[in-house]
């Protein structure tokens, strides 16, 4: 599900903006090479994922339904095995690069365990019609990696994927958060 400006992740779910705006981008879904691609990512403590934001646009005109997939580390790389998902109708995209907030049904995550997110694209592989996100020209994030999918296997890439998860503090507190890398005061 896709949440539209003024709407919140869920009962007790702070909102906060984190550090958006790379200075790159990773494409998926124009070429065999890049047909999904993922950032993995971990909590130092555990939680309960219920959403990410990330940067993301169409290049050219693509009409196909996307889908922003939760996955679990599998030997460093996703497992294949979708958690939960959110899907964006392509032709719903702009072509300059906007922040989406994906939100998914809530998954438990135990502390520093790797999770994915993937995305992928339901048409075919397309030179001119794709998308791409909003990325790091070079692994900022120290808690994960972004990886490309070529049908057969995973290849990390260069860049990191511009992103943040929201998360509940995992003793059933509601309305604690969680940002990878970002210092938050106790509540």
């Amino acid at each position: 599900e896709t949440l539209t400006s003024g709407e919140a992740l869920g009962p007790g779910v702070l909102r906060e903006q984190g550090t958006l705006g790379g200075i790159g981008s990773l494409s998926m879904g124009d070429a065999t090479a890049r047909t999904r691609v993922g950032q993995s990512f971990e909590f130092a403590t555990a939680t309960r994922v219920v959403g990410i934001r990330v940067t993301i646009r169409k290049v050219g005109t693509p009409t196909d339904t996307t889908t922003f997939a939760l996955q679990a580390d599998s030997a460093g790389t996703p497992s294949g095995t979708d958690l939960a998902t959110a899907t964006i109708a392509g032709g719903s995209l702009t072509t300059a690069f906007v922040g989406y907030e994906i939100k998914f049904d809530t998954q438990a995550l135990a502390a520093a365990t790797d999770i994915w997110l993937v995305w992928r694209r339901a048409g075919a592989v397309d030179v001119t019609n794709y998308y791409q996100f909003e990325g790091d020209n070079s692994n900022q994030y120290a808690d994960g990696t972004a990886a490309t999918y070529n049908g057969t296997t995973w290849s990390n890439s260069a860049n990191d994927i511009d992103f943040i998860a929201y998360a509940f503090d995992n003793n059933s507190r509601v309305g604690k958060i969680y940002l990878p890398n970002i210092p938050l005061p106790t509540l």
